[in-house]
């Protein structure tokens, strides 16, 4: 009789550890979301390749086409090097032909005109002023202001600031400003009133063939 009330105890007992746990509803809690894979089509798994392929044919071509690029690029950049320089010639040698014309006409000796056209030379390409020392040139019947507008005629082609003009009178002239000071020349530099024999000019390089055919008597080609 005890061994059935015992079989009988131990089918509960197993039951009991049997029975499933009842769930209880948590109304505080968040749900969280479900975290997924994101999907990848099978069209971008092909896709991914092909960009590949194609971005690496690009690099290919640009590095073939650097070599070609950069030789043409020394090409125009020597051509484009050889313009201006011949651009600045051409400037210059007519800014010494204006001044030969210019004073050709008042009795300047070829030696005084050398030195003057090399004074010029200096001025424009390196910003220099001729030693006075070594420039002898006669006071002719030119004026000063003749030379102080002939000075700044030259250096508004080439934006020469005036003291530097003022200094190149100076020396270059020296037996015509040799008791005149700097500064008033600085000052005096564009004279438009009263009567001169050079004259201001803005374009003197577009007016050369004028001046050639006045000093001249003929176009000069």
């Amino acid at each position: 009789m005890d061994a059935c009330i015992i079989k009988h105890l131990e089918d509960i007992q197993k039951k009991l550890e049997t029975k499933p746990a009842v769930e209880i509803p948590q109304c505080d809690v968040v749900p969280q979301p479900v975290q997924q894979e994101p999907k990848v089509s099978e069209a971008s798994k092909d896709l991914k390749p092909q960009i590949i392929s194609e971005l690496e044919e690009t690099l290919k071509n640009a590095q073939r086409d650097l070599a070609p690029f950069i030789q043409q690029l020394h090409i125009d950049r020597t051509q484009m090097a050889e313009a201006k320089e011949k651009q600045e010639k051409d400037k210059l040698d007519k800014i010494l032909r204006y001044t030969r014309l210019v004073f050709l006409p008042h009795g300047f000796s070829d030696e005084e005109l050398f030195q003057i056209e090399e004074a010029v030379k200096l001025l424009v390409q390196y910003n220099g002023i001729v030693n006075c020392v070594s420039v002898k040139i006669e006071k002719k019947k030119l004026k000063q202001t003749d030379l102080k507008n002939f000075a700044w005629n030259i250096g508004h082609q080439y934006n020469i600031d005036s003291e530097v003009l003022a200094m190149f009178v100076v020396n270059l002239f020296h037996s015509w400003f040799k008791n005149t000071e700097k500064g008033t020349i600085q000052k005096t530099l564009h004279n438009t009133t009263g009567t001169y024999s050079i004259k201001i000019d803005e374009n003197i390089l577009e007016h050369l063939p004028e001046l050639e055919e006045k000093v001249l008597g003929k176009k000069h080609k």
